[in-house]
């Protein structure tokens, strides 16, 4: 029995290392959830058919299976928030047309690029019909004049037949239907003509309107000129953008917060920014804006899903860029994604990606140009 107090230390130094784990056994390493951050722009990434779909997205999910991280996708409303989210360390990843800038590293972290890009025009194209003339003389602009010269006439025709209707009633008539008539007649022959033969006011009243009437129609004369003139003007005009180089002088659309605009700007160009793409590129099919300004194989994309004889792309792609993943600044994560990209280009898989989405499109591209 006095053997037990001897044997405690070593039943209980035998227990300790039964409990602990064999030094070849390794416990599987947790697989990090990101957090990524996604910017609605067709096509590299959107909606369709409840499910999430695009370039970027499904390259990103290639990338997230080679490299084995899981991953929450959340909206961002532009590519400018998707920045802050990534600065303020609210996300780990983000991911749409993402495009690599000095700005923009100041603050976060970019992948390799996946696609090379630059910023392109879209215009509206030449008319040559009948049609399309009648259309671009006779404006907003223009049919706003027409309607206040003709308020005029109406006017000064009824203040000319109350001054003449009682001393010169031969010309004039006194029933109001008949007198308008006369009045309106002589009113519209002078402002036309400068002068009426076959009728004149007699009364010194009438007199005096019919000299002022004459002056004014001079003046309302050579406005309705100018208001002609700046209509075709304008068309010509727009039809001169082949490139950035004509782009000062005319107001251009672009997406708000994105690169198109802070280049427009730092060009002196007057800019004209709304929420997406879709709706800068429909500012210049209204002719709310000359062109729109924007990524270019975005506004060919939207050339080539959304047909519009109205439109064309111009020129050659300008200031061209790179779009990446954007990442945190000093990111953990950067070098297993860039690893991986890699692996990506060297097995097709980028390459095929691109051909799904951008295969059709870049081959009907020439046709808008």
């Amino acid at each position: 029995m006095k053997t037990w107090p001897a044997l405690l230390p070593w039943l209980l130094s035998s227990a300790a290392i039964l409990g602990q784990p064999s030094p070849t056994t390794t416990l599987p390493p947790a697989i990090p959830v990101l957090r990524v951050l996604v910017r609605n722009i067709e096509p590299f990434c959107f909606e369709k058919d409840g499910r999430r779909v695009g370039f970027a997205v499904e390259l990103w999910e290639e990338v997230a299976k080679a490299g084995v991280f899981r991953h929450e996708l959340q909206t961002a409303e532009s590519a400018q928030a998707v920045v802050e989210a990534l600065a303020a360390q609210k996300a780990d990843v983000g991911l749409g047309a993402l495009s690599i800038t000095a700005e923009r590293e100041r603050v976060i972290d970019f992948s390799y690029p996946f696609y090379n890009s630059g910023l392109d025009i879209i215009t509206r194209a030449q008319g040559s019909s009948v049609l399309d003339m009648v259309r671009v003389l006779f404006n907003a602009q223009l049919l706003k004049t027409l309607g206040v010269l003709l308020a005029l006439v109406i006017c000064f025709s009824h203040i000319l037949w109350l001054a003449e209707r009682r001393v010169n009633e031969e010309e004039f008539p006194g029933p109001y239907k008949a007198g308008m008539a006369e009045s309106a007649w002589w009113t519209l022959t002078v402002l036309i003509t400068l002068g009426c033969e076959n009728k004149s006011p007699r009364g010194f009243p009438g007199r005096l309107l019919a000299i002022l009437w004459m002056a004014s129609g001079v003046l309302m004369i050579s406005l309705l000129t100018a208001s002609f003139s700046s209509s075709l003007t304008v068309r010509s005009l727009a039809g001169n953008i082949n490139g950035p180089a004509e782009l000062p002088g005319h107001e251009i659309a672009t997406v708000a917060g994105s690169t198109s605009e802070k280049w427009l700007k730092a060009h002196q160009v007057k800019v004209r920014t709304y929420p997406s793409v879709g709706e800068a590129i429909a500012a210049v099919s209204s002719e709310t804006a000359d062109a729109a300004v924007y990524d270019e194989p975005i506004l060919r994309y939207h050339l080539m899903k959304y047909p519009n004889n109205k439109l064309r792309q111009v020129g050659n792609t300008f200031e061209e860029q790179g779009y990446g993943f954007a990442l945190q600044l000093r990111s953990p994560y950067h070098k297993k994604i860039n690893q991986t990209l890699l692996e990506l280009v060297e097995n097709k898989t980028v390459e095929t990606l691109n051909k799904k989405w951008f295969g059709e499109i870049a081959a009907g591209s020439s046709e808008n140009r």
